[in-house]
């Protein structure tokens, strides 16, 4: 794997909001949902974006995907920088991503019938006509993601959240993609629920050979899953590295107060580490690391420098600029796209 070159590369990402305000409206600021984010996806590689609520990662996502409009910033597919498509080449590169969205209840149309909305992909890119050769397309994505011929005629409201997020997967499946950005896709279902769906996604993997853009809260999930995990806070990466060696051994403190919050994935609970203060506003984040204002560890340098990414260890990057993790490295060397090298 670490010799392919990537399927997905995001680099110096940005997705800002302007803030606007006075008697005449005007620009008075700016939210930085998004502030300079650098990844990489392999082929068949799951990277799962682990943070707490407001970190960036759903903005990250849908950017990937041209949801919604990046700031700046450049987002490759297979080599292509996709903020520079036109709607007809955008409609395109559609067949190779799809997304999975979070709440099965909101994101199918209660007045379709299930088979037409996992067929609706194929109409909207022309890729089969109606009638036997439809119908037999939808039936096989059913039957894939564990779905008999019998929930083709139903409707959403018909369905348990369960298999409402499978039909949400049959759907994103029918165009053939390489690459699946999954946001939260199992936060909104019961935990016995969110095992069968994880336990889908990772056969899927394996079956299809999919990428895959896991985006989640709960590390404890990813472990089962992905294959790398990216922390993020505040809209900016602050460690990436190979999931069990994340787990492991993290090495950034908002990956370890993370890792605190649940259980370890087959071990015992770590010491639990509350983090102090509240998030800070996204519209006025700290100088320097943006973390800092709750970080255990913090030094004076936190305020007046904005660690980059810097490798670590093999295939492992972090943000933090303590003497401890450092000391042994001569002049490390800032990566502008970690998870490539």
């Amino acid at each position: 794997m670490i010799s392919e070159p990537p399927l997905l590369e995001v680099s110096g990402l940005r997705k800002w909001y302007d803030v606007r305000g006075g008697v005449i409206p005007r620009v008075r600021g700016h939210v930085r949902a998004v502030d300079g984010v650098s990844f990489a996806v392999r082929p068949r590689e799951v990277l799962g974006i682990a943070g707490e609520s407001g970190s960036g990662k759903s903005t990250v996502g849908r950017c990937v995907l041209r949801l919604i409009e990046p700031s700046s910033g450049e987002i490759r597919f297979a080599g292509r920088d996709i903020t520079r498509l036109n709607r007809r080449e955008l409609r395109l590169f559609r067949r190779k991503a799809q997304m999975i969205f979070q709440d099965p209840y909101g994101s199918l149309d209660p007045k379709m019938t299930i088979a037409d909305i996992v067929a609706e992909p194929l109409d909207v890119q022309g890729m089969v006509r109606r009638g036997p050769e439809r119908r037999e397309r939808v039936l096989q994505l059913l039957d894939t993601v564990a779905l008999g011929p019998e929930y083709a005629d139903r409707r959403a409201h018909e369905l348990s959240g369960g298999q409402r997020q499978r039909v949400g997967i049959a759907r994103a499946l029918s165009v053939g993609p390489e690459l699946l950005v999954a946001d939260e896709p199992v936060s909104a279902l019961d935990v016995s629920i969110q095992a069968q769906i994880v336990n889908l996604l990772e056969e899927l993997k394996q079956r299809l050979g999919l990428a895959m853009l896991f985006i989640s809260h709960d590390i404890a999930v990813m472990n089962h899953l992905a294959d790398r995990i990216a922390t993020f806070y505040l809209g900016r990466v602050m460690e990436i590295a190979p999931t069990r060696q994340l787990i492991d051994n993290p090495r950034h403190p908002y990956t370890e107060a993370l890792l605190s919050a649940v259980p370890h994935p087959g071990l015992e609970r770590r010491k639990r580490i509350v983090l102090t203060g509240d998030v800070p506003n996204p519209a006025d984040p700290p100088s320097g690391c943006v973390f800092r204002t709750r970080c255990r560890y913090a030094l004076a340098a936190c305020a007046a420098v904005r660690p980059p990414l810097r490798q670590i260890g093999d295939e492992h990057y972090t943000a933090c600029i303590r003497d401890d993790i450092f000391a042994s490295q001569t002049a490390p060397k800032a990566v502008a796209m970690a998870g490539l090298l």
